[in-house]
């Protein structure tokens, strides 16, 4: 009878062991698994980009850079700021700058055709110099030709947001690895939480192990987050100029937050799977 009893001992002990050593593996692959995909939503969301740069005023504010440039360079000249009127207006500006965002997004290129900018600057200046009753020389008119192509090479170089290229390149690479990586974590997932099952007599024993992952696996991947954003520490970039710090620390903001709303969730289904463990339980007893 002792022998006996010491047998279902051990098996009990080893039982458990193997429970505790598969839960931890379950628990570092809905870890990663919560990652990955909080990643997804958050640093590689086209529709986070496109919104957090609105959100920042980011059109507004190269604008207001374009506008603040063209007028340094036609300064030393001594022509009026006035003949950039209508050559350089927020509804270009925003229109060039989101169309050429979105198409970098899709991996287009894109060319910025300047010509409507440097004729119109161009009759506005000769327009200018009429009314002044100015004579522009063969030399003088070719200094215009050069002022117009200065001011359109402002206004192409601000409409140039080169983190998109860098978004694009490692959004690419990402999501390579997450159609390889996934399926496997998955498929990972998927074995242990059955061999979890199995290996107990009663399904809510087994259902219990898996829901203890997804809970710790849920703290885990939320509590640096938290800490974050209650420390704020993401605000202390060192990024100029303020358009693109604004648009970064709203950025960051959400890709931090994602992780708090996807140990939520987890925290959502670890409740779920108490649940069910109580349905199995009262099936039994």
């Amino acid at each position: 009878m002792t022998n006996k009893n010491t047998t279902h001992h051990n098996k009990k002990v080893m039982r458990r062991s193997i429970s505790f050593v598969l839960s931890y593996l379950l628990t570092l692959i809905f870890a990663v698994l919560f990652i990955l995909v909080g990643i997804l939503a958050g640093v590689f969301n086209d529709s986070v980009i496109l919104n957090h740069l609105q959100r920042s005023n980011y059109y507004q504010s190269i604008y207001t850079t374009i506008q603040n440039n063209a007028e340094s360079v036609l300064l030393p000249t001594g022509i009026d700021i006035s003949v950039l009127s209508d050559v350089i207006t927020m509804d270009r500006v925003y229109i060039a700058a989101k169309n050429t965002i979105e198409a970098e997004i899709k991996g287009e290129s894109v060319v910025q055709d300047t010509k409507r900018i440097k004729n119109q600057l161009k009759e506005n200046i000769l327009r200018f110099a009429d009314e002044k009753e100015l004579l522009l020389e063969a030399e003088q008119q070719v200094g215009v030709e050069t002022l117009c192509e200065a001011v359109s090479t402002e206004y192409t170089k601000m409409l140039d947001f080169p983190f998109i290229k860098y978004y694009v390149q490692y959004k690419t690479t990402y999501q390579s690895l997450m159609r390889i990586g996934v399926p496997i974590l998955l498929l990972l997932a998927t074995v242990i939480i059955v061999i979890l099952l199995k290996l107990h007599k009663y399904q809510h024993q087994g259902v219990r192990y898996v829901a203890y992952s997804v809970l710790a696996a849920s703290i885990m991947i939320t509590i640096v987050p938290v800490l974050l954003l209650v420390s704020k520490a993401y605000q202390k970039l060192n990024v100029s100029p303020k358009y693109f710090y604004n648009f970064m620390v709203n950025y960051i903001r959400w890709d931090i937050s994602v992780f708090v709303y996807i140990g939520g969730i987890g925290l959502a289904i670890f409740t779920g799977l108490l649940l069910y463990i109580s349905i199995l339980k009262k099936k039994i007893y």
